[in-house]
């Protein structure tokens, strides 16, 4: 049994999911009025038997993590960790985690403790009267420095050393706190306001330190350690994911002042990344919770190489996504994430904007513009386009970008207007593009190939696709709907969106149950052998999924819902989509 079925064996879901709403026993169910969208009439059914809700509402409806990730703004993992610790299960982990993270759980202890230390001298001691006045002048108030838990380093070398006793220099050294020379040790940050830079789950990775003096750099992060690498790291992610997945859009900004402001003014769905490029990490970090990601731009960096590098980051990843994902919707049809920017008026910045008028800034990222047209802008202004060799340049520019739009009607429509704008024929800017995408589908390096293993349908339909890389392109008829369970589920989803490096990304939760897939190998067989078995599975999992679909329209109907015609109807078309998976997989095995 895995963790996860450990879990469900001990929670009752009408228990979970009665701690949210108000339920109400209607013959074998349990009804409510829905959380997740505006109703007067109860159509939010949760059943005991099948330990599932489903809402006649709005079409949403599984168990109760897929409540919980839904309600809270949860990913899969954290689902699992707050379940766990609710039914007193203990998540084990598999190889070099265990030890991994615990010793990393000693690195965000000290970290911990620092945060905490420096957040007292700010808002408790004399020696941090000098920061809280300069936060308190930017407009900053004593529930967001509170919320962020914002602090203040002593003008010391050695203030925080002493006030950790308890932990060797070794330790501190660790996270960054202290650095080793050979005529001692010194504290990293010192006459600094202190941000403490936090991961998904509120654990304290490092630090940002402005200083209020001249003395040094503006602004000094903590160094690379175990656990803190800038490449990966967003700030205010802690505070902003459950809000960002909720509106599904994410404005991304230059500084953690930015950030501050946002929040304490209502604006809770603002981050900013660390440094001043943008990394691929970020950007799929991102792209898992946000189909909408914004750059806000200082208007003075909004034609340079670094903020155009970031933009082109963020760019091809999302078209990545794009090309990769299916959308929650199911299989056939693509994930529809955008990218926008919005530059920002001269001379101003984030912060500024939204003390001045918060409704200006919500106006400025409501009309920002498409990444693609952004460029198409900036490149106009970067060549002269009234020489031939120039306008030949700019389109070597533009093509790769609009090539790498996933959308057929999106390339055809920029194609017209980069004619339109160089001056050239459509035609012309058609062979190129043709020409281009070409080249770089002969470039194109082949996928890694994971391993992989199984028993039940589910396991051994992700064994085939885990052991077989090349069978990614036929699985476009697989929705992750199909699994019943929520870790192959996950384990799907995770995979699907990105098959070379899944394993990096997968939840220690699951951890074992990848394991087991992986740790086994299947009989000998070729592609097409193999293919034919992904396609049997894939059918007999949709069989299986369109009986469930076919029990819930009865069920619809015998909780008055819809009527009688109605639902024959309904039955009808299930009854159709039955027989023809049934077909399906008869024609699969050869039968």
């Amino acid at each position: 049994m895995s963790v996860v079925d450990d879990i469900k064996d001990k929670l009752d879901v009408v228990a979970v999911i009665g701690e949210y709403i108000s339920l109400q026993k209607t013959g074998r169910n349990f009804k409510g009025l829905c959380p997740f969208h505006g109703e007067k009439t109860p159509s939010f059914i949760v059943s005991p038997e099948r330990q599932s809700w489903h809402c006649f509402g709005c079409g949403t409806g599984g168990d109760v993590f897929s409540f919980v990730m839904k309600k809270d703004g949860l990913e899969f993992g954290e689902a699992v960790h707050l379940l766990a610790d609710k039914a007193g299960v203990a998540l084990s982990q598999s190889y070099g985690d265990r030890a991994r993270d615990k010793e990393n759980q000693k690195l965000y202890e000290i970290n911990e403790a620092a945060a905490q230390y420096y957040h007292h001298v700010l808002v408790n001691t004399p020696g941090g009267q000098v920061a809280l006045t300069y936060l308190e002048q930017r407009g900053i108030n004593r529930k967001t420095i509170d919320d962020f838990q914002l602090g203040y380093s002593l003008d010391s070398w050695d203030a925080l050393q002493k006030y950790l006793t308890g932990r060797n220099i070794s330790e501190l050294e660790s996270v960054g706190l202290v650095v080793k020379k050979e005529n001692g040790a010194f504290d990293m940050f010192r006459g600094r306001i202190m941000f403490p830079i936090r991961n998904r789950r509120g654990n304290v990775l490092g630090f940002g330190g402005r200083a209020l003096s001249n003395d040094g750099p503006k602004y000094l992060n903590s160094p690379q350690t175990k656990i803190f690498n800038k490449s990966n790291i967003i700030y205010g992610i802690d505070r902003s994911h459950a809000s960002i997945r909720q509106q599904d859009m994410v404005v991304v900004v230059e500084g953690y002042m930015d950030v501050l402001t946002a929040h304490q003014y209502g604006v809770s769905n603002v981050v900013a990344f660390m440094g001043t490029a943008v990394t691929q990490n970020q950007v799929d970090t991102l792209s898992r919770i946000a189909s909408n990601i914004i750059l806000a731009l200082d208007s003075d960096a909004a034609g340079d190489e670094a903020t155009l590098r970031g933009i082109e980051v963020c760019r091809q990843a999302l078209e990545h996504s794009k090309s990769k994902r299916p959308s929650k919707a199911g299989a056939g049809s693509s994930v529809q994430m955008d990218i926008r920017v919005v530059t920002l008026p001269s001379g101003k910045d984030p912060d500024e904007i939204i003390r001045e008028d918060v409704e200006l800034w919500k106006k400025a990222v409501d009309e920002s513009l498409p990444v693609v047209e952004y460029l198409f802008k900036v490149v106009a202004a970067e060549y002269d386009l009234s020489k031939t060799k120039e306008r030949s340049a700019a389109a070597q520019r533009l093509i790769p970008i609009i090539n790498d739009m996933s959308d057929n009607i999106q390339r055809e429509i920029y194609i017209k207007k980069l004619g339109e704008l160089l001056g050239v024929s459509e035609t012309t800017l058609t062979v190129m593009a043709s020409s281009a995408r070409s080249a770089k589908a002969n470039a194109r390096p082949k996928q890694q190939a994971p391993k992989a293993k199984g028993d039940k349908l589910e396991e051994h339909c992700l064994c085939l696709l885990l052991s077989n890389p090349y069978l990614y392109d036929k699985c476009g008829e697989l929705s992750g709907q199909y699994f019943s369970h929520i870790d192959n589920r996950y384990i799907y989803e995770v995979w699907r969106d990105n098959p070379e490096t899944f394993t990096e990304d997968i939840d220690g939760s699951v951890q074992d149950h990848l394991e087991s897939l992986l740790s086994a190998i299947l009989p000998s067989a070729t592609a097409s052998v193999c293919e034919k078995e992904l396609a049997v599975c894939v059918a007999r999992l949709k069989e299986r999924y369109d009986k469930k679909q076919q029990e819930e329209v009865c069920e619809r109907y015998d909780e008055g819902y819809i009527e009688a015609a109605e639902g024959a109807q309904e039955v009808t078309k299930v009854d159709e989509e039955l027989k023809k998976g049934f077909n399906q997989v008869r024609k699969n095995k050869g039968d």
